[in-house]
């Protein structure tokens, strides 16, 4: 309860740049509490940081609040256990790291704070974007983003070695654009999202499924994919479409190459809109199961039969076998035997 004998030094101005390529490195606390952020810019603050590494043990590396405007340039970005970094409110945030990791926690949170949602911009470009399996989290984490926020993130390698690369939930409104390939358990989850438009150009490869959008999503919210998945172990269903709206150009790929004997199926239309621009998939069962319509727009190439539960909008390839009895055969024209020449 006393005042430490040691107190670690700190410094707060409206604005604040530094240059130079030191270390930024904040230690673990002996009561195993979170210490503060290296960099917190907060209020109206506005800054430029630049080293060659920012290291925290426990806890936030850096966080941006309220109407706070930043840049971070460096070539790691690493926390054990904790947040890499969090942008909230209205907060202007550019990060610009060789790589970005945590062993135990999240790299990256973007959410609501003081505010009910996120209203501002994250930038951030990094050859790698990596969360640890100790924690069993996501790689990027977006909460509440409203109508106004941009996110913008290229990785060569967002990697999640527990669970989903990207996870977003409770979005009303902005745009997201992905740019790079994911490495996870999973690829995308989106839930209870009411909006927001998700632009997703990335290869996906999972062990256990590549997007999945939640039933509690509404048609307002949107992903836009294009990239190609591949489900490593194969899962149950490569795409599970509960609610929201899908948009597909790509391929997916979900079978059983590990000779167990089980029959997997392309996407899980449950509910939502899913629409097809050109896009391919290769399972072992169905290709689409489920219900509803799919719309096709331009092309789609599938290796097993739809569901019979599936209609369709628009034209399909289907390069595999069926059963005569699953054949449907419209426009059937009638004999005329009446023409003896061509």
């Amino acid at each position: 309860g006393g005042v430490p004998k040691y107190i670690s030094s700190s410094y707060s101005a409206n604005t604040c740049n530094v240059f130079g390529s030191g270390e930024f490195f904040l230690p673990e606390s002996i009561d195993n509490d979170w210490n503060g952020s290296i960099i917190s810019v907060s209020s109206s603050g506005s800054g430029y940081f630049e080293c060659y590494k920012f290291n925290v043990e426990q806890g936030v590396g850096i966080g941006v609040f309220d109407n706070g405007r930043a840049t971070f340039v460096g070539k790691f970005l690493t926390v054990d256990s904790g947040y890499v970094a969090t942008v909230r409110d209205y907060g202007d945030a550019v990060f610009n790291f060789n790589r970005i990791s945590c062993d135990n926690g999240l790299p990256f949170f973007i959410r609501h704070g003081s505010s009910d949602g996120f209203y501002g911009k994250c930038v951030v470009n990094s050859e790698e974007i990596s969360a640890g399996a100790l924690g069993g989290s996501q790689a990027v984490v977006m909460q509440k983003l409203r109508d106004g926020a941009e996110v913008i993130i290229n990785s060569d390698k967002f990697t999640s070695a527990a669970s989903y690369a990207i996870y977003a939930a409770q979005c009303t409104g902005g745009d997201v654009t992905i740019n790079g390939k994911l490495f996870g358990v999973r690829g995308v989850l989106s839930q209870n999202c009411l909006g927001g438009n998700f632009y997703i150009n990335a290869d996906i490869e999972a062990t256990e499924g590549g997007i999945n959008m939640i039933s509690t999503n509404t048609d307002n919210h949107t992903v836009i994919y294009d990239g190609n998945i591949n489900v490593l172990s194969g899962a149950a269903d490569g795409i599970d479409l509960g609610g929201g709206t899908l948009k597909l150009h790509g391929s997916l790929t979900n079978k059983d190459i590990s000779g167990t004997g089980t029959t997997y199926n392309g996407i899980d239309k449950s509910g939502g809109i899913l629409e097809i621009d050109s896009f391919s998939v290769f399972t072992d069962n169905e290709s689409i199961v489920g219900s509803g319509n799919v719309d096709i727009f331009n092309s789609l190439y599938i290796d097993k039969p739809l569901g019979p539960s599936i209609t369709t909008s628009g034209q399909y390839i289907f390069t595999g076998t069926t059963y005569d009895g699953d054949l449907v055969i419209y426009n059937t024209p009638t004999n005329d035997n009446s023409l003896t020449e061509i």
